[in-house]
């Protein structure tokens, strides 16, 4: 998540974003299920990944990088995720020069194969969520909240997340995508948020357009890594991006990060 300017949320600003539910009806049996941190960092401690363009086709290759051509992908699709040292890096992957090529590859395995231990080892996922408020309620003091998945490239596929490549050819590149079994856009689940007083309501949608929240999807694997769907689905333009494999996940919930990764609301995936 890129980190911004931030200045610290008000309490009201707390309170609302902790009430993004459904129906804002109390669910405490379904919040033992979401992990209590405080920030991503502690997040990720607990063993909770973030996807995006590099972690998500290491879903499917993560036992395959011994492959040049794999890691080679992988680490090109994905270099706006690297650390800014490592980005030239990444660049010179697609030298003509077969020595540079192979230097900067080298530079860079360790960090894949990290990463890839982290994707295996797994205790579950953060998928990325685009949200959009829609205008506020006057007779029911609440804001619509609209939530889609968050793709890569934007023009993609309903109910899928998918993000990066491991394969490319002159026609193609081949993806591994996330998709949520117990959620999409037509969901219920985390539809609004509730906004009683209508100053504070005003202060919120403020904050809300100043500050770029992240919010993502709290999920587990539901089931193993499976084929491409049929009839073959591809988004994007040249080269088209087809997808390979997907993996089923179950939502656990939702949580909201502010810029500099503090855990602002947690809400659970209603049963």
């Amino acid at each position: 998540m890129v980190m911004h300017p931030f200045v610290e949320p008000t309490s009201f600003l707390r309170r609302a974003l902790q009430a993004l539910c459904l129906g804002c009806v109390a669910m405490a049996t379904a919040h033992a299920q979401l992990p209590q941190a405080a920030d991503l960092a502690a997040l990720e401690q607990q063993g909770y990944v973030p996807l995006d363009r590099i972690a998500t086709p290491l879903l499917a290759v993560a036992n395959q990088l011994q492959q040049p051509d794999v890691a080679r992908v992988v680490l090109y699709s994905g270099r706006m995720e690297l650390p800014a040292a490592q980005q030239r890096d990444a660049q010179a992957l697609q030298s003509n020069d077969q020595f540079v090529r192979h230097d900067a590859l080298q530079r860079l395995m360790p960090l894949l194969e990290a990463r890839a231990r982290q994707v295996a080892s797994a205790t579950g996922f953060l998928v990325p969520v685009r949200a959009a408020l829609g205008p506020y309620d006057f007779q029911r003091h609440r804001f619509a909240l609209s939530l889609q998945l968050r793709l890569q490239p934007a023009h993609a596929l309903r109910g899928y997340f998918c993000a990066g490549a491991y394969a490319q050819d002159r026609y193609a590149r081949l993806s591994a995508c996330v998709q949520p079994t117990n959620w999409d856009r037509g969901s219920l689940a985390f539809e609004y948020v509730v906004a009683d007083d209508e100053r504070a309501a005003e202060a919120f949608h403020s904050e809300f357009q100043r500050h770029q929240f992240g919010f993502f999807l709290v999920v587990t694997r539901d089931g193993a890594l499976r084929g491409a769907p049929r009839p073959p689905l591809t988004y994007g333009y040249f080269p088209r991006t087809r997808v390979a494999e997907v993996q089923p996940v179950r939502v656990l919930g939702l949580v909201v990060l502010d810029p500099q990764g503090r855990v602002l609301s947690r809400t659970a995936m209603p049963d």
